[in-house]
Formats: C-alpha cells, sequence, structure tokens
C-alpha cells in the first residue's frame, strides 16, 4: 500500500512538473520578399529560437516557438485588423516580427501598429520616430552617421541616389542642415529605366558633381544599382560612393569587379557580431543578408527580454515567471482594444544587451539600437577593403576601456577616423617641384637677394634641416596650415611628408602620345605614390581627364619678359633704318647729280647768272657764282632740311629741276620722319604688348617658354586659338627657343640683346629679376591668366578634404597673407625709378644715340676741313682769293655794288632785268 501511495505521489509531481512547462509564442508576418519560397527567413527565425530554448539561463523548462505567417496587405486598415484579430495577437503571442514587404504601400507599419500593440519588432529602417523595436539602425542614427561623413570627407557637391520616397523622409535632417553646411544636394530617384539615371549622373559629372551617396530601403535594390552602375560606366573612375545601406553584403567575386572599377567606395559594417552563432540554412552566416541576420538576433532580443523578465520576477525555480496566480501568461502582447499602455515585456527590451549576428544589440526607451559600432572601409582598387576608422552611436559606452586615453581629445565624437592615407600608412605624401617661390630648399644661395646671400655669407654657423623643415615658400607653408585646419575640422591628427623634385628634374607630369602613360608628379598620384600633388601644378583639361583637382588656390598670370629697352645695344646708326642702303645712296647720287646740273646750267644756261653777267653786266658780279660746284652742293643740301636758301637759280631749266628736286626732297624727308619713330620705339613696342594674340603678330622677335614649366603646360593644352598658336610658334622655332630653366631663359634673354623674350608666370619672372643686374623688364599688361589647383587620384576623399582647407584658408585671408609673404617680395631691381619708369615710353639717350652721332661725325667733319683749310692757307695764302672776274673800270678788283644799295635811288635799269 505504502508503495502505491509513493507512485502515485511521484506520478501527481510531475505530471504537476509537465502542467507548469510553458509554451511561449513569437510570431511573424513574412511579406513578399520575406516569405519568399526558399524559406530562409523561416528557418532562420526558429534557429535564433532554438539557441533560446537551448540555454535554460533564458527560459529555464518553459519553452518558444515561431508562429510563422505569409501575408500582404495594400493598405494600414487590412494590416492593423489583422494583426489585432485572433490570427495574430488573439492567439497569445510575445512579440511579431513585421517587416516592411507585409504592406508595401504603408509608411513604417510596425510603428503604427505600435500605438495599438506591442512588441513590434521591424527588420528595415523604419521611419523618424518610431516607436517599434528597430533592429535596424535608427533613421536619426543613419543620419547623424551621413553627416559625420560628409563632413569628414568635405564633400560639397554630391548626389543621393534612392528608391524610395521613405527614405527622402527619412534623411530630411540631413538635407535640412544641406544651408548651414553649405552642401549642394540632388536628390535623384532611381528610374526604372536605369540609362536615365546613369545618363543624369554623367551629366552632373561634367560639371564636377562625382560625389554619390546610394541608399535604398533594400539591399537587393542597392546590389542591382552597383552592378548597373559598372555596366553604364558610372562606377569607375572618378566617382566616390558611399553605400549608405548598413553591412551591404558583397560576394567576393564582385569585389573584385568593383577593385578593376577604380571607383572610391566607401561602405559601412556593423561591428561586436557574434561569430558562434549559427543556422542550419544551407548559405554560411557570413553571407547573409544584413536583414536576415536582424531577423535572427529579433528573436534573441525577444529570448533575452524574457530572460531578463523572468529574472526580474522570481526566477525559473519556483515555476515559470511568464504565468500569473491565475494561470495567464503576463508577457503575451496585449489585445488592440486593451486598456493597458503596453505589454509589460515593451520595458525589458530597453535592458537588453547582447553580441548578435548584427553586432551589439540593446535598445534604449524608443526602442532604438543603441551602443553599437559601425566599422568604415573605404578604397579604390587594392585599397577597397582598407579599415578607415568606426562611428559609435554611443560614445560614451566603453565597457572594455578601448577608447579611454588620457590625452585623447576627441573622445567625446562619434566618428572616430584615420586620415585617409593612400601612399603610406602613418601620413599624406604631397609632391612637388622645386620652383621659387613656390617650393625652395633652404638656404640655397640661388633664392637669396643680394643683402640675404651676403648675410648668409658672414654666418659663423648653418643649420642643419631635415624633413618638411628642408623646405620654404609658399606651397610648403600653405600645407602648413591645411594640416592644421583639417586636424581641426576632422578631429584627427595628420601628419604629411613632402616629396620634392630637384630643380634638375623639373618633372610636373606629361603625358606619352604613345603609351598614354605619365610621369613625374602625375604618375606619383596615379600610382598611388602620392596622395596629392600640390605643384605648382596647373589645371589643364588632359590632366583632369585622369586626375581630380582640388579647387583652385592661386591665380597665375602670364606675362612677357624682355630685355629693358635702355639696356639694348642696338645698332648705333637706327636713324637710318626707316630708308634703305639703296634709297641712301639714290637720294645722295640725286642730290650730287642735281647739283652738277645746277652748275652747267649756270655756265651753260644764256639765261642763268653767270651767263648774263658775262653778257651785259647789269648784275652784281658776286651773282656769277651763286652755283659754282660749292653753292650747287649747298643749295641741294639745304633744300633736303627744308631750309632756306642763298640764291634760286635763274633760268627757267634750272628752276624747273629745283622744283622737282624739292618734291623729291619733301617726299624722302617726310617718309623717313613717318618712319623714324616706329624703329626709334622698335624695343618698346614688346614692353607693352597686352595679349597673347598681338604678341603672336610680333614676328620681329623670338618668343620662348620653359620646358614643361606650368605656363609651358598651360599654352600646350589650352582651347584658346591664340595660345595653341603661339605654342605651336614656339615649338617650331629653329633654333629652339624652349629653356630648360627659368634661369637660363632669364640669360638667354640678356644675352640676345632683344632678339628674344621669355613668356612665364609673373611670380617666377619678378623672384628671378630682383636681383642685379636691372636689365630686364616684365611687361605691364597680363597675356593671360591660368589657376594653380592640388591634384589627386580620380574620386580620392583627399580631394575634397583639400578643398575644404583651401576655400577655409581663403576665406579667413591666409592665402592673401602668403601671396604678400612670399610672392611680392623685393629686392634691388625692385623699385622702379620715375626716368626708368618713363623710359619705356619716351625716347632716351639710347634711342637717339645715332642722331649724335652723326652730329659728332659731322663735327669731326669740320674740324679736319677746319685744318685743312688753315694748312693750305699757310701753304698758299693766294689760293683763298676772290676768283670773280675785276672788271676794267675797277682797278682793285672789288666787287660792283649798284649804286641803288647804297643811295636808295633805283638804277638806270629797271628790276625785270635782274630776273
Amino acid at each position: 500500500m505504502a508503495m502505491k501511495v509513493a507512485l502515485v505521489l511521484l506520478l501527481s509531481i510531475g505530471v504537476q512538473q509537465v502542467a507548469l512547462a510553458l509554451e511561449l509564442k513569437m510570431a511573424a508576418i513574412l511579406g513578399e520578399r520575406t516569405g519568399s519560397a526558399d524559406g530562409e527567413y523561416d528557418q532562420i527565425l526558429r534557429d535564433a529560437l532554438e539557441h533560446v530554448e537551448d540555454d535554460e539561463d533564458f527560459l529555464g523548462r518553459d519553452t518558444i516557438r515561431l508562429d510563422l505567417q505569409r501575408q500582404t496587405y495594400g493598405s494600414y486598415w487590412q494590416s492593423l485588423v489583422y494583426v489585432c484579430s485572433g490570427s495574430v495577437v488573439g492567439r497569445g503571442i510575445t512579440s511579431l516580427v513585421l517587416p516592411e514587404d507585409v504592406c508595401e504601400d504603408c509608411d513604417d507599419l510596425s510603428n503604427t501598429i505600435t500605438y495599438a500593440t506591442g512588441p513590434i519588432i521591424n527588420l528595415d529602417p523604419g521611419s523618424l520616430g518610431s516607436e517599434a523595436i528597430k533592429m535596424y539602425p535608427s533613421p536619426e542614427d543613419v543620419n547623424s552617421l551621413l553627416v559625420d561623413m560628409l563632413q569628414y570627407f568635405k564633400w560639397v557637391d554630391f548626389i543621393i541616389l534612392y528608391d524610395n520616397g521613405k527614405i527622402v523622409e527619412n534623411l530630411s535632417p540631413l538635407l535640412a542642415g544641406a544651408r548651414d553646411y553649405g552642401w549642394n544636394i540632388r536628390l535623384l530617384p532611381l528610374s526604372e529605366d536605369f540609362q536615365e539615371t546613369a545618363d543624369a549622373i554623367k551629366l552632373d559629372s561634367l560639371q564636377d558633381v562625382n560625389n554619390i551617396i546610394l541608399y535604398t530601403f533594400t539591399e537587393e535594390v542597392a546590389l542591382k544599382v552597383i552592378e548597373k552602375g559598372i555596366e553604364y560606366g558610372i562606377v569607375t573612375k572618378g566617382f566616390h560612393w558611399i553605400l549608405a545601406n548598413i553591412d551591404l553584403f558583397l560576394e567576393r567575386g564582385f569585389i573584385e569587379e568593383l577593385r578593376y572599377t577604380d571607383a572610391f567606395i566607401t561602405r559601412f559594417n556593423m561591428n561586436e557580431t557574434d561569430g558562434s552563432l549559427s543556422t542550419t540554412t544551407t548559405k554560411q552566416r557570413t553571407k547573409y543578408e544584413f536583414r536576415q541576420r536582424l531577423a535572427f538576433d529579433s528573436a534573441l532580443a525577444t529570448g533575452h527580454a524574457l530572460k531578463m523578465f523572468g529574472q526580474d520576477n522570481g526566477g525559473f525555480d519556483n515555476g515559470s515567471p511568464f504565468v500569473d496566480e491565475s494561470n495567464n501568461v503576463r508577457v503575451n502582447m496585449k489585445r488592440c482594444d486593451s486598456e493597458e499602455e503596453s505589454s509589460v515585456l515593451m520595458d525589458y527590451f530597453s535592458k537588453v544587451d547582447f553580441k548578435g549576428m548584427s553586432g551589439r544589440v540593446a535598445f534604449d526607451e524608443q526602442g532604438s539600437r543603441k551602443n553599437y559600432r559601425i566599422s568604415i572601409t573605404s578604397g579604390v582598387g587594392d585599397t577597397l577593403h582598407f579599415w578607415r576608422g568606426e562611428w559609435l552611436q554611443n560614445p560614451d559606452y566603453d565597457p572594455y576601456n578601448r577608447f579611454k586615453r588620457a590625452t585623447d581629445r576627441f573622445s567625446n565624437q562619434r566618428l572616430r577616423m584615420n586620415p585617409y592615407f593612400q601612399a603610406e600608412d602613418d601620413h599624406l605624401v604631397i609632391s612637388m617641384v622645386e620652383v621659387a617661390p613656390y617650393v625652395m630648399t633652404k638656404n640655397k644661395e640661388e633664392y637669396m637677394t643680394d643683402e640675404e646671400r651676403k648675410n648668409f655669407e658672414q654666418q659663423s654657423f648653418v643649420s642643419q634641416y631635415t624633413g618638411n623643415d628642408r623646405y620654404e615658400g609658399f606651397l610648403p607653408d600653405l600645407m602648413l596650415y591645411i594640416q592644421d585646419v583639417l586636424q581641426r575640422s576632422l578631429n584627427i591628427d595628420i601628419d604629411y611628408r613632402l616629396q620634392v623634385f630637384g630643380d634638375a628634374e623639373r618633372n610636373y607630369g606629361t603625358k606619352d602620345i604613345v603609351t598614354g602613360e605619365w610621369n613625374g608628379m602625375m604618375k606619383e598620384v596615379l600610382e598611388g605614390e602620392a596622395d596629392a600633388a600640390a605643384g605648382p601644378l596647373v589645371k589643364t583639361n588632359e590632366r583632369e581627364a585622369d586626375i581630380d583637382f582640388t579647387n583652385v588656390y592661386l591665380k597665375g598670370k602670364i606675362h612677357l619678359l624682355v630685355k629693358h629697352p635702355n639696356n639694348i645695344h642696338d645698332y648705333s646708326f637706327n636713324v637710318m633704318y626707316p630708308l634703305g642702303v639703296e634709297v641712301w645712296f639714290i637720294t645722295l647720287f640725286s642730290m650730287f647729280f642735281v647739283a652738277g646740273l645746277l652748275f652747267l646750267y649756270n655756265h651753260y644756261n644764256p639765261n642763268e647768272w653767270r651767263t648774263v653777267i658775262e653778257q651785259d653786266g647789269k648784275s652784281y658780279e658776286i651773282n656769277a657764282d651763286n652755283f659754282n660746284i660749292r653753292n650747287s652742293i649747298w643749295f641741294a643740301v639745304s633744300t633736303v632740311f627744308l631750309q632756306s636758301y642763298d640764291a634760286s637759280p635763274r633760268s627757267h631749266a634750272g628752276r624747273v629741276l629745283a622744283a622737282f628736286w624739292w618734291m623729291l626732297a619733301l617726299i624722302t624727308v617726310f617718309l623717313y620722319g613717318m618712319h623714324l619713330s616706329s624703329f626709334l620705339v622698335f624695343n618698346k613696342q614688346f614692353s607693352h604688348i597686352r595679349s597673347v594674340h598681338e604678341l603672336n603678330q610680333k614676328v620681329e622677335i623670338d618668343v620662348g617658354l620653359v620646358q614643361d614649366a606650368p605656363v609651358y603646360s598651360y599654352l600646350k593644352a589650352s582651347g584658346a586659338s591664340s595660345n595653341r598658336a603661339l605654342f605651336n610658334m614656339v615649338a617650331t622655332t629653329q633654333p629652339s627657343p624652349i629653356v630648360r630653366n627659368i634661369q637660363d631663359g632669364i640669360e638667354r634673354v640678356r644675352q640676345l640683346d632683344g632678339d628674344y623674350s621669355l613668356v612665364e608666370d609673373h611670380n617666377v619672372l619678378k623672384f628671378f629679376t630682383r636681383n642685379k643686374p636691372c636689365d630686364v623688364h616684365i611687361g605691364e599688361h597680363t597675356l593671360d591668366k591660368f589657376a594653380f589647383a592640388m591634384a589627386t587620384k580620380s574620386g580620392s576623399p583627399v580631394r575634397d578634404q583639400l578643398s575644404y582647407a583651401i576655400n577655409m584658408l581663403k576665406s579667413n585671408g591666409t592665402i592673401d597673407d602668403l601671396e604678400r609673404k612670399w610672392l611680392y617680395r623685393e629686392g634691388k631691381c625692385s623699385g622702379v625709378s620715375f626716368w626708368e619708369r618713363e623710359g619705356l615710353w619716351s625716347l632716351t639717350l639710347v634711342d637717339l644715340q645715332g642722331a649724335y652721332y652723326l652730329l659728332l661725325i659731322g663735327i669731326g667733319c669740320t674740324l679736319t676741313m677746319l685744318f685743312i683749310d688753315l694748312v693750305a692757307y699757310l701753304l698758299c695764302p693766294t689760293m683763298f682769293q676772290t676768283t670773280l672776274r675785276e672788271r676794267n673800270d675797277d682797278p682793285q678788283g672789288a666787287p660792283q655794288y649798284d649804286p641803288y644799295r647804297n643811295s636808295g635811288q633805283p638804277t638806270s635799269h629797271g628790276a625785270s632785268e635782274y630776273l
């Protein structure tokens, strides 16, 4: 009997224990995508609940099973009625997984139903302010993440490519801040015909808008966009894509395909995942879509919430804590028509904290994920997987003291990024070419003024510089300020190394026309040996086709360097240039020929002075010599210079000859005068050339360029016809006027004495001509302008960061200060006196030296003739007696003066007799 009682007692206890075992239910309604025929979501959720059951710490002896349904609805009302019916909530469930594809036309269905009952677990991005349990990072956090990344990359112009209006609504905080951050955002919805989308992006690319944020409501769409983007040529070199969908899974083969596109890709992945979790599906855990991992973690989160509820309500030793005294399940979702505020389990979701497949899973009071970390990878080609930093949802959450550093001034920042280094691991590499005053080696004597060189030679100790301190100039100083701006704005420490081509190399970067490969700084940037080329590098279309340029940091001016007109040693007798040598000889011959004819007329023409006097003696006998050979020459000479004459020819033939001689003299003199000024100011005209077109018209002087220098590259690649014409003229001139460096060009200008000019950057010319000898002149007019910018690899984030820093330095006047410091430096030749300046316009002693030499020659001739006359007079005085024939009534041989002259009365013969 006792044994029978004992057996009944044991049986009753076992039955009681079996009766006390509770079966909980977790419901999931799957839509068209999540409830697909492969059943992956179904299996993933069941496997997750099996993990919960297998661990007695979760439910004790109780169990939980999945109540799965596949439904799709077209409206909120239909969805709400179904969930609140006996088919779902009425069946006694602890939580409901409700993805967005249950009702595609509903805006965040889970949030709407949360107002009626809960907990509702959403696997999709949801909406701003949603009260549902959100497994996906909340829209507020996604906005913060994107804003931080935009601030880090310093984007200004970019496209947001989206597939669903819900995305635009979720990004409204980011869009609202566009004005404050200075962003120019283009919202571009995906077109059903992807060609239209690709064409729109390419059109924006022509306007230097190459930055794109891709944010779609589902991962499937994002992957298709990238695939199509590769096919249609918008995921390619020059573009930078931020894939805003978290943990977007990319197959290995697809990643290889992305590597060869040369597009910069930035991706976000959840950190702190639990690798021990697994499922029984055929797919590897690492290949799960992010939503599938969120589904797995949603079941674990429900299990953890139940576990914490059980621990707070007596544990599992004395029966199930999930039922009350009336044997009602306490953790089930409340009915939609219930007056209870919410399910008791809702509060325990905010206490959940564990590592799941999707990273750390924890929720705040609004049901949003918290305390998670997002890993950021960004790169191009082989660097596509480079880890660049991470974003912390809660910077204060640091259970393992990973971020506690005493000197970390950025400890409160959400975004913890490393500088974007491509060439080397720990610093930026900035490539430059040594050309003064932009980049100079310190203590190099050729860059010093005369006074600086003198002081340098007197120093007993010369400092030895290393690293970046070896260089000075506009660009090294600019990089120091850029470093400071980026460190303060990005909240990261940035180091850089200057990689400088020597003055002898001068390798800015040229493209081989056969192989299409670049050399110099361009090659370093393209091959990743340098993060940026600071230059001085001129911005050209040819270069921009292969690399990206930052915003312009300096405008260059093209000027012409010539020998100063005051220092040109031209032909001394340049006053003779207006008439050709044959004209001079013919004119001289004509003068003597006319003088000879006048002499002959005077002797043989019956109406000329000598014949008349010899025949009737009615005139002064002195007039007989009016046109002897000496006076005839003087008549011809004096009339050439438009001077008065002592006597004119008397005969008609003589007067006609004189008239035609005067006409020739007048024409010759006026033509000479008209052309004289152009020859006297010939060397001055090049100082006043106003444009490249005008320079092309001046063929009298050779124009040179510095090989591969910025101006050379600009003119070579310029689309302006006048610039191309100038370059072609220089390139085809023989011997070649192209010089190796600026020093050779300036020396050539000096040596060729006005026959050579140099076209170059005004700042460079001014720097190298500031020291003596001050015998060259920089043209006062700017022939053209070009832009200096830094070059980066196409799509590189460094471009926008450098552009941001340059804009900041422009706006606060720092670049203006650097220009005054390095580009306006004075020297011995910097100041120009008033008369030196006027010498560019007025005629100087150099211009008129030929006239002075002619005067000296004339004075020398007169002195020579005077000496000959004196010697002849001393040797033979009779040679200087009068040669006039004496009349018989004048034994003294004195000239016979007409009594009219002495008495004032007319002579017996009329005045007409003298004509």
